[in-house]
């Protein structure tokens, strides 16, 4: 999950500021480069480390962010990678006249500099004309690292040539680790290969990529915790990989990280937060807007806006921000298709992404870089968006976002559609070496009158269709020793394709009918679906 970055709270004394990803003067904290020029080395820190001792300098901020992590229930271990991305972040927010934080995307690519695997580290920035109280560093992680999930932690500080002292710490979720150095280069044609082991009872791997054509795939790769993943680099570019797997909260990124294939890794990144004016609405709004420019680009049909997937999204919002998390299976563990369904919408494909920043731009961007976000919002079959965006409490002028994607069904001509499902089904009963289906005219009348039923006067409920075409079926002594009847709600005809009995090799007859149509409790346009399977005597 991409988060971004927050813009930083100067005041003349002392500034707390946050930064989070889901995503001149002197330097301490081991920067990885000349302020404002990227260094990175050959590879990326793939190890569960836990080897830094930190200079005296340091020491103070490190035991007052760790006792300020205690507090919000984290266990935070001292990161190599992470203190040196986090002096490097000090020295630049010193060097900038307005001592502003770094956005998001320059937080992650000095992590990324550093060998740090991690998504979207988060950055809380303390600021004062004089020395820091080091108590102040851990006000600032007990605040805005609670219910975050944070185990790993950075320290960096600087000076300005002001006398402003800045501390930078960086905080991140390690929840996979890597047997050897993950490869930051690679050669066109070269294999990269990935063996890893989730950590924290995360299961069920999957590895998301996109080329730099911008092309996305995704696989998984079994139950895991342990796991191997190799993809070919086919192209000259920057390959976006990402580590997926599934925790409490739902499918969520382990690691994200850039693969540079025959050229070279950015050498300077220099933006810095600037104060959002927006709203919470005019974010939602921008982000629609953003989400059809990636489409139209793409070639992919503009999505549509539909308010009541906007008030589903918006109350996840609202739900994370008031209870201090951010997962996609909120506390009572209902997942996206859990609410989504309580709404009383119906789909074939649910899709959610989440996201932070100080701006709808920032927020945006880091949905991008994820392979497995940037698929959501490329998705070719989803139809329909809802967005919510709120006001992020650990924050100043940040923002919590929820997009839910879904599908909504076009037109579709329903007289023609239930041969169109027999033909399906045959071809793979065929390649089973299975008999095929025959369409049995009296079982495709009331399966027709069945499947019409379903959007007719009174609204029957999907049992009471299914148990009154029974009835029927059963009564007109057809020619079979027993009667099923089957029945599902849509939203891509292929999707009724894909039932398991319709490949039984005991039945031969069969009816299906098709409607489509609107009505409470089942998305807009939705196709209904009756299957009478007959087993011959």
């Amino acid at each position: 999950m991409k988060v971004a970055s927050r813009p930083a709270r100067l005041a003349p004394a002392l500034a707390l500021a946050l930064v989070s990803g889901c995503p001149g003067g002197t330097a301490t904290g081991g920067a990885v480069g000349r302020p404002g020029q990227l260094a990175t080395g050959p590879g990326y820190r793939a190890t569960e480390s836990a080897d830094l001792t930190p200079p005296s300098e340091l020491a103070p901020y490190f035991a007052s962010a760790t006792e300020g992590g205690s507090r919000a229930q984290l266990q935070l271990v001292a990161d190599r990678g992470l203190t040196e991305a986090a002096g490097v972040v000090a020295q630049r927010v010193a060097n900038d006249q307005g001592h502003r934080a770094p956005t998001a995307r320059a937080v992650q690519s000095i992590s990324w500099a550093a060998g740090v695997l991690d998504p979207q580290p988060a950055l809380a920035l303390v600021t004062a004309n004089a020395d820091v109280p080091a108590s102040a560093v851990g006000e600032a992680v007990a605040r805005d690292g609670a219910g975050q999930g944070y185990n790993r932690l950075g320290v960096g500080v600087a000076r300005a040539s002001d006398g402003t002292r800045v501390v930078a710490v960086l905080l991140a979720q390690r929840r996979v680790t890597f047997e050897g150095d993950v490869p930051r280069r690679a050669v066109t044609g070269a294999r990269v290969q990935l063996r890893g082991n989730l950590l924290a009872n995360h299961n069920n791997p999957e590895l998301a990529i996109t080329d730099p054509a911008g092309r996305n795939e995704r696989f998984g790769l079994g139950e895991g915790p342990t796991f191997v993943a190799q993809f070919p680099t086919r192209a000259r570019g920057t390959w976006q990989v990402e580590i997926l797997a599934t925790g409490t909260g739902g499918t969520t990124v382990v690691a994200n990280f850039p693969v540079y294939v025959d050229v070279d890794p950015p050498s300077t990144i220099e933006e810095t937060v600037t104060a959002s004016n927006e709203q919470p609405a005019q974010v939602a709004e921008r982000l629609f807007a953003r989400i059809n420019e990636v489409r139209r680009a793409r070639g992919r049909n503009a999505l549509q806006l539909m308010a009541p997937l906007s008030q589903v999204a918006l109350a996840h919002s609202e739900d994370m921000a008031r209870n201090r998390y951010f997962a996609h299976n909120n506390q009572a563990r209902r997942t996206p298709g859990d609410r989504i369904a309580g709404a009383g919408i119906q789909s074939g494909i649910v899709l959610e992404n989440i996201g932070r920043g100080s701006s709808s731009e920032e927020i945006h961007h880091g949905l991008m870089e994820s392979p497995g976000h940037r698929a959501n919002i490329e998705n070719e079959r989803v139809t329909h968006v809802g967005i919510g965006a709120v006001v992020d409490p650990g924050s100043a002028g940040g923002f919590i976002v929820t997009q839910n994607f879904i599908e909504v069904a076009a037109a579709l001509d329903t007289r023609a559609a239930p041969q169109r499902i027999i033909d399906r089904v045959n071809q793979v009963r065929q390649r089973r070496g299975v008999v095929q289906l025959v369409a049995r005219p009296q079982l495709m009348e009331i399966a027709a009158r069945s499947a019409q039923a379903f959007f007719g006067a009174g609204a029957p409920s999907q049992q009471s269709v299914v148990q009154n075409a029974n009835r029927e079926a059963s009564r007109g002594g057809l020619m079979f020793r027993r009667i099923e009847v089957l029945a599902t709600i849509v939203t891509n005809l292929e999707d009724a394709t894909g039932l398991e009995p319709l490949l039984n090799y005991e039945i031969s007859g069969i009816g299906i009918g098709v409607a489509q149509g609107s009505r409470a409790g089942v998305a807009p346009n939705s196709i209904f679906v009756v299957y009478i399977l007959g087993y011959p005597r």
